[in-house]
């Protein structure tokens, strides 16, 4: 049985016709044979447009019928173009791109009846390049279509030709750089190729800015760094005008660090325990967390998740992250299993009003002597009495000792003897809240140090421990317009006691009871950094120093007058990832674009309509960090504001140095 099938294929410009002759009996014999290009033959020659650069695979190319060019009587392996001139003029004819010797001809007439066009033949050396690539130059009459014989200038020669034909202008870029990604401290080279009939020099550009010296048709950096990633584009000129190539965007990633390491952890059995880090350098990242050196099952996330733990789960653990350019391993960390736990709860409290805040102990039969500090930041609230559990234990004795910020508490029973086993009320830590609170606001209590357990001899014990806050949400300023913004802003007031928020945590703040305008349409939160069942929330990753940190909330309401009324929940999270740099174009903002009013900086940049826009900020100019959520272009100037948190680590006031750019998202 025999099968015939003619398949055209178009790859880029290469045009070439397969024919497959299958000889099917049984489980016969195969065979395959390649057929010539479809502009093998002058009847099928394929029209050649001005500044049109066209390849051609001439493998299988002939010289059947084709008529021998005068210049290059060992002419081989041709194809067919034709080329209608659109107005008299002189044109320049090229194959200088071509990776084999080449040879021209150029023809009038028809395919049955071919003149060579006077001057219409070459070899080597044309006037377009120099060597074995074949160029010419004609004067072409305007309406009359010529026919162009390329190929081999030798018998036997396989390879790819490619031809283009222009007028003596401007130059033609053949071909622009392309996007490149590499490792920290490697080596990168763009190429670039352009036509130019009366020479060219070529000018390398980095983010739009001319790179001194950087003038050769490559572009080699021989030692990359972060700060060499960015668009690169090439400018090639001639007397008669320059052509600028496509971008290529560098991409550099250095090899994996650990912003932020893991920490050891205390828990009880039945608890659930987490171990976070923060990973550097350029993703993707790829994460392994193992215990006692053996891979941890599921443990391939940043945060690790150990629910309803048992003695089983204790050891050492340590985390490899990975990237394209290398691995990097975390000092090793411990998750011992207590059997007591000592946790300062939450309570929320209206300005001017006192609030109750318990003190709770899981005991363990063994504990005798109990010494805990309360860090907090006294800025809204005052430590005004401490009201012991004195049903916790007969012949219990409680002391306490204030100052500004700080309590340390004791609790001594008898000697030799122990609170019993379970959770217990030990104690709640009477508040004052002040009566001027400027706005919402959350006062972190901290278990600070000394806190200790010991046991009848005076042993020291090891817990678990959590740390509580205050909330202060309700009968403070709300929010209120900005004229800067047109939008109503909220500074949501964060008390941080001596310590500090630590560094692998975050705050959570959820926005409940947004509400409407006056027209019935939705108030919403502008720069949230997500959604949880359907709440919006704002996110701040530690470290904070102590002292109060503004965080400002920002609300979109329609009409501009009704004014929110929104309430808050508070929690302690894992640290949030920070967001992966998107890819994109950076853009410099003018310096006439940037005004402080307030302590706040507003930034004026152009954009275009739909699409993604990121404001980055650093304090080096070397290593940007992205600040979420990202703007929408509508086609004109967006205004964007930097008021600290959750935009940005800080107030711009409390930095030395902060420089910002726009980036264009792809």
């Amino acid at each position: 049985m025999n099968y015939k099938m003619d398949i055209r294929a178009t790859c880029g410009r290469k045009l070439a016709t397969l024919l497959f002759a299958f000889a099917v009996a049984a489980l016969g014999p195969f065979s395959v044979a390649l057929a010539q290009p479809a502009n093998d033959q002058c009847g099928g020659a394929i029209e050649l447009g001005l500044d049109t650069y066209l390849q051609a695979d001439l493998a299988t190319a002939t010289t059947t019928n084709d008529p021998a060019p005068a210049c290059q009587p060992g002419f081989n392996r041709g194809v067919w173009y034709r080329f209608t001139a659109p107005t008299n003029g002189t044109y320049v004819l090229s194959t200088c791109g071509s990776d084999i010797d080449t040879a021209l001809a150029v023809y009038f007439g028809n395919c049955n009846f071919l003149n060579p066009l006077s001057g219409g033949c070459n070899d080597n050396d044309g006037p377009a390049c120099a060597g074995a690539q074949a160029s010419l130059v004609f004067n072409g009459e305007g309406g009359l279509t010529y026919f162009i014989l390329a190929g081999a200038a030798t018998p036997g020669t396989n390879g790819n030709l490619s031809i283009v034909i222009t007028t003596p202008g401007k130059p033609i870029m053949m071909q622009s750089p392309q996007n490149q990604s590499v490792c920290a401290n490697e080596p990168v080279t763009f190429d670039s190729d352009a036509f130019s009939y009366n020479g060219a020099t070529y000018q390398w550009q980095f983010n739009g800015s001319n790179l001194p010296g950087k003038t050769a048709p490559s572009l080699t950096l021989p030692n990359v760094q972060p700060k060499d990633a960015g668009n690169y584009r090439v400018i090639v000129t001639n007397p008669q005008g320059s052509v600028t190539s496509s971008v290529a965007k560098l991409t550099v990633t250095s090899q994996p660090v650990i912003v932020t390491p893991p920490t050891s952890v205390n828990a009880t059995p039945g608890s659930t325990a987490e171990f976070n880090v923060v990973a550097g350098g350029g993703g993707p990242f790829t994460y392994q967390w193992k215990r006692n050196g053996n891979n941890v099952a599921n443990g391939t996330t940043p945060t690790l998740l150990l629910q309803n733990i048992g003695t089983n789960v204790s050891g050492t653990y340590t985390v490899s992250i990975k990237n394209p350019c290398g691995t990097v391993q975390s000092a090793p960390v411990t998750l011992a299993i207590v059997k007591r736990a000592l946790r300062l709860g939450s309570a929320a409290a209206l300005p001017g009003q006192s609030v109750e805040v318990p003190v709770r102990l899981l005991g363990s039969s063994n504990e005798n002597h109990i010494v805990f500090t309360v860090d907090f930041n006294s800025t809204f609230v005052q430590l005004d009495d401490i009201i012991f559990n004195e049903n916790l234990h007969p012949g219990a004795t409680f002391t306490w000792s204030p100052s500004v910020g700080r309590a340390v508490v004791s609790m001594q029973l008898p000697a030799g003897q122990v609170i019993e086993t379970g959770n217990h009320e030990l104690a709640w830590l009477v508040f004052s809240a002040s009566g001027n609170v400027p706005g919402p606001a959350a006062v972190l209590l901290n278990l600070g140090n000394p806190t200790e357990l010991f046991n009848p001899t005076g042993t020291s014990m090891p817990y678990a421990s959590t740390n509580g806050m205050i909330l202060i949400t309700e009968g403070v300023e709300p929010p209120v317009l900005s004229s800067g913004t047109g939008l109503f802003e909220h500074d949501f007031l964060v008390a941080v006691p001596n310590g500090g928020f630590p560094a692998d945590r975050s705050l959570q703040l959820k926005i409940f009871d947004l509400g409407e305008d006056s027209r019935g349409r939705l108030i919403q939160v502008f720069n949230a950094t997500g959604v949880s069942s359907n709440v919006p929330f704002v996110r701040i990753n530690g470290p904070l120093p102590a002292g109060v940190t503004p965080v400002t909330i920002q609300y979109i309401v329609p009409d501009r007058q009704t004014t929110p009324a929104p309430t808050y929940q508070v929690r302690q999270l894992a640290l949030a990832q920070p967001a992966a740099t998107p890819g994109g174009t950076p853009i410099a903002i003018p310096p006439n674009q940037m005004s402080m009013v307030n302590g706040a900086v507003y930034l004026k940049f152009k954009t275009l309509p739909d699409r993604k826009y990121y404001i980055q900020y650093s304090s080096d100019a070397v290593t940007w960090n992205t600040s979420t959520p990202p703007l929408t272009g509508n086609g004109g100037w967006l205004v964007w504001t930097d008021n600290g948190p959750p935009k940005t680590p800080s107030r711009p006031g409390d930095q030395t140095t902060r420089f910002y750019r726009a980036f264009l998202a792809d």
